[in-house]
């Protein structure tokens, strides 16, 4: 029997085969903290990096990492290049683990109708990490120097959905969504390649979301840009849907649309810098923007394995 992480491991080898992929950076040291303890064995940790000069709103950026809720780290190459960006444009940057639900799915034994079910399990769970994590940076704000009310949700990948999810089910009072202060909001969301899965296909917000910066490659078949399917009638919402629902909601949203490209966009956090700079400078700013570009620069780097799709990743 084959499980999914050998597959997972051998695709980010093949990343690096395929792509002059950007080496680990150094970084200064962070400030490691446990967040939350699921346990003796199970203590989930993030590092809390500041920048040389720090920006004067104090701006913190709370980033997940991805890994198909299986693998990946809060110091893996992409989640530090994330990091590196991020202090460079003077954000405070934190760097969180979150525990991965699919890391022993055994696929030979899951049938396609029922994957959903773990799916479901594996964006909860994370939900409430990336909550607790939250809390933890405002309940220690003082100490930490970090404002409650000016922290930015971004990942890559399943830390994309785990962040769009985080956002989703914060505005309808959900349950993964306990451990948030009250009345806790995002300044604001960047998903990159992400999406939000919704049983039954019911995508509503009873709330209104944080505004929200959603960056997504036109061919991407892992995190769908449009939508995908599931068994009954859940539906996993990509970039492109995302962007059709807010811009008939009105709600605040910038779309990159990367042509051409797959789920390489989940790691071009490094390369829109300036867009996610700008997004959030204006929202600070209290703008309500709208803004929908596609992007075409070809020296963007590209992977042979971000043009798989969903079922060759899990079922191959």
């Amino acid at each position: 029997m084959k499980r999914l992480l050998p597959i997972i491991v051998l695709l980010c080898l093949s990343a690096s085969l395929y792509a002059q992929q950007p080496a680990k950076p150094s970084l200064p040291t962070p400030l490691t903290v446990t967040f939350v303890n699921w346990g003796d064995t199970m203590p989930i940790k993030m590092d809390i990096y500041y920048p040389e000069q720090r920006r004067a709103d104090s701006t913190t950026v709370l980033y997940l990492f991805g890994g198909g809720f299986v693998n990946g780290s809060r110091d893996s190459t992409s989640s530090l290049n994330a990091v590196k960006a991020l202090l460079e444009k003077g954000f405070v940057a934190v760097s969180a683990d979150y525990r991965l639900g699919l890391n022993m799915v055994d696929f030979d034994t899951v049938h396609l109708r029922t994957v959903s079910n773990p799916f479901f399990y594996s964006i909860h769970i994370a939900v409430e990490d990336c909550s607790h994590a939250i809390r933890y940076l405002c309940d220690h704000s003082q100490e930490l120097g970090i404002l409650p009310d000016r922290i930015v949700l971004t990942g890559c990948s399943a830390g994309a959905i785990t962040v769009a999810e985080t956002d989703y089910f914060r505005a309808n009072n959900m349950p993964p969504t306990a451990a948030l202060p009250k009345g806790w909001k995002p300044l604001a969301v960047a998903p990159y390649s992400g999406g939000i899965f919704c049983k039954r296909g019911n995508l509503s917000y009873a709330t209104p979301p944080a505004p929200t910066m959603i960056v997504h490659g036109t061919l991407d078949k892992i995190v769908n840009y449009n939508k995908f399917h599931s068994t009954g009638g859940n539906i996993l919402y990509g970039g492109n849907q995302l962007a059709k629902h807010f811009a008939k909601q009105k709600y605040p949203y910038w779309i990159l649309r990367f042509e051409d490209r797959g789920h390489e966009a989940s790691v071009y956090l490094p390369y829109t810098i300036q867009e996610f700079t700008a997004f959030v400078e204006l929202t600070l700013a209290g703008r309500k923007t709208f803004y929908d570009a596609t992007c075409t620069d070809t020296a963007l780097p590209q992977w042979e394995w971000a043009q798989m799709n969903i079922f060759q990743l899990y079922f191959k």
